[in-house]
């Protein structure tokens, strides 16, 4: 499948080192190979992640570390030192490590399950090939963070691993906690991801949301545009079974719901005349992003530059020093293929209101905004949401929750656009997988979150372009008292949403807007967010008649400011 997915170079390197007085051209042959494969893997990795997901990243990057391992110990050439990204992919792990000690599923995953046959160490997870991998990075970078991770999870009862800790493990480093970590990390470039948290306790908020605009196939999935959401339980989850019951690589499950858009939480663009290839053959199609190449593998680096593996891109991104807010605008139009004029996702994660617990304050707050054009009008547009447990839609809202033991996280989802927006929801016993009139079945023991309900929220009515505009609420536990969001709309198709003591506003991506005119209602303090502002620039804030202040709009063109208002307020933005 080529160097961009493959880490052959892992077992050439071995055997060259062994025996190059006898035979050096194996040792050049694997120098050879492990160039090219680095070379490729670096894509990514320079900006913090591997391509394949949670559980194959941990063994590419496990097989990439290694090489850079042993060419440093057979040749002295520190490779570490020439790529210091290589201890950021570490950080990863860290991120997206839920406070119950399992990780956000991404990609196809093994390691969704306490039954693998690797697994004799106590919680946390951590196969070995993770353990490993951690304490080579520890090592090599003297890092305290991946070196208090690694001993999380090391279990010196397999035998690599304790080796490896001889060799690798400083003990002059000191484990360090992850508390004083920025709890949002954005991973620029080919990842294009955004990993966020609202802290590192039992009751906190993690998640993550994936534009990645470089797509490599193999166990990467066509989920552009995705998020998944834990708090106190998996809410918003990567929906469907690897290597289960009848779902391994290539199988039905896999090719039908698993790797396809419909088993994420993104958004469909359902064309019944659409056909679907992979690799010569016809698959479901399922209304969501298409396998670029039919299906084939990018080999070379060269491949890339065709422009059929860039299915998405950032139009912007920014996140606030304390991790108070993060955004990300991407553009996932081109992995959609003809039928589409535009996709585009407007993501925001909002820590927790400055309001107090009783007045229904969320541990974090999701604001999602989707503008969704087809060719054809009839196309019906979908937004999708998965979840393990069944939903409860009342009108245009919906609840889920995870009512497993130490769990109870509860998460409640407003639709503030389309206006008559239908809310449907799909699942339970024998539609738990449930693509064009056929579930693709399959189970997988432990615990594996394969999840079994899905909500669709669509637009009432045929339409070429929907926008949809949502709301998401995240709570550690049941809250009887849950204010409801309002919509926010303003002249020139600026819309966002107001709850509690927030208001965050989305600006048209192609406007370039300057002047922004917009109603808030509240009383106290009042904290603002606006997107898709023209950046780099100062903006002049009035309430009513006054100018209460000037603020940059950063990089990203976001402008955020805190204002005290007395009931209903006109707000004025000028950006100079």
């Amino acid at each position: 499948m080529g160097h961009l997915v493959n880490h052959l170079a892992d077992a050439y390197l071995p055997a060259g080192i062994a025996f190059y007085d006898l035979a050096p051209d194996i040792f050049e042959r694997a120098v050879k190979v492990a160039r090219l494969e680095i070379t490729a893997k670096n894509v990514f990795y320079r900006f913090g992640l591997s391509s394949q997901g949670n559980s194959y990243g941990v063994t590419h990057y496990h097989g990439d570390i290694r090489m850079l391992t042993m060419l440093r110990k057979a040749t002295g050439v520190d490779l570490f030192a020439r790529f210091p990204f290589y201890r950021d992919v570490g950080y990863y792990w860290v991120y997206t490590r839920r406070p119950d000690g399992q990780f956000l599923r991404l990609g196809d995953e093994w390691m969704d399950s306490l039954n693998l046959p690797v697994w004799d160490a106590p919680a946390p997870w951590g196969p070995p090939w993770l353990m490993e991998s951690l304490a080579y990075a520890a090592g090599a970078y003297r890092d305290p963070y991946l070196t208090a991770e690694y001993l999380k999870i090391r279990n010196l009862n397999h035998t690599w691993v304790a080796i490896t800790d001889i060799l690798w493990r400083d003990p002059q480093v000191a484990p360090k906690a992850p508390d004083d970590l920025p709890p949002v990390r954005y991973l620029d470039g080919a990842a294009g991801t955004l990993l966020f948290r609202t802290g590192w306790g039992s009751d906190d908020v993690v998640g993550l949301f994936k534009a990645m605009p470089l797509y490599v196939k193999n166990h990467d999935h066509l989920d552009r545009l995705s998020f998944q959401i834990y708090c106190r339980g998996a809410l918003a989850i990567d929906s469907g079974i690897y290597e289960g019951v009848n779902s391994g690589y290539g199988s039905p499950h896999w090719l039908n719901y698993l790797q396809r858009t419909i088993a994420h939480n993104s958004l469909l663009l359902r064309d019944p005349t659409e056909e679907v290839l992979y690799r010569g053959s016809k698959v479901v199609a399922d209304g969501g992003q298409r396998f670029p190449g039919a299906g084939n593998d990018p080999i070379s680096l060269a491949d890339l530059r065709d422009p059929i593996w860039h299915v998405a891109r950032v139009l912007s991104h920014g996140e606030e020093s304390h991790g108070r807010y993060a955004f990300v605008v991407a553009d996932g139009t081109p992995g959609y293929g003809p039928k589409a004029e535009k996709v585009e996702r407007s993501f925001v994660f909002v820590k927790g209101s400055n309001v107090t617990p009783d007045d229904g304050s969320p541990q974090a707050m999701i604001v999602i905004r989707d503008r969704v054009i087809s060719r054809n009008p009839d196309h019906q547009k979908v937004w999708l949401f998965h979840s393990l447990e069944e939903p409860v839609i009342e009108g245009t809202q919906f609840t889920v929750r995870n009512n497993g033991a130490n769990y109870g996280g509860t998460l409640v989802s407003h639709t503030l656009r389309p206006g008559k927006a239908r809310l449907a929801k799909i699942g339970g016993p024998g539609q738990e997988f449930w693509v064009a009139d056929t579930n693709y079945a399959t189970t997988k023991s432990g615990t594996c979150e394969a999840g079994a309900w899905r909500v669709e929220v669509t637009p009432q009515e045929p339409r070429k372009e929907t926008d949809f505009l949502h709301v998401l609420l995240v709570y550690p536990r049941s809250v009887p008292n849950r204010p409801v969001p309002t919509l926010v709309e303003a002249a020139g198709g600026a819309v966002g949403a107001a709850f509690l003591d927030r208001t965050v506003i989305f600006c048209p991506s192609e406007a370039g807007t300057s002047r922004l005119t917009y109603s808030s209602e509240g009383n106290g303090p009042r904290e603002h967010l606006i997107i898709g502002l023209p950046p780099g620039k100062k903006a002049s804030v009035s309430a009513g008649n006054k100018t209460v202040g000037v603020w940059g709009t950063g990089s990203g063109g976001a402008l955020n400011f805190k204002i005290d208002e007395g009931g209903k307020t006109a707000i004025r933005i000028t950006v100079e």
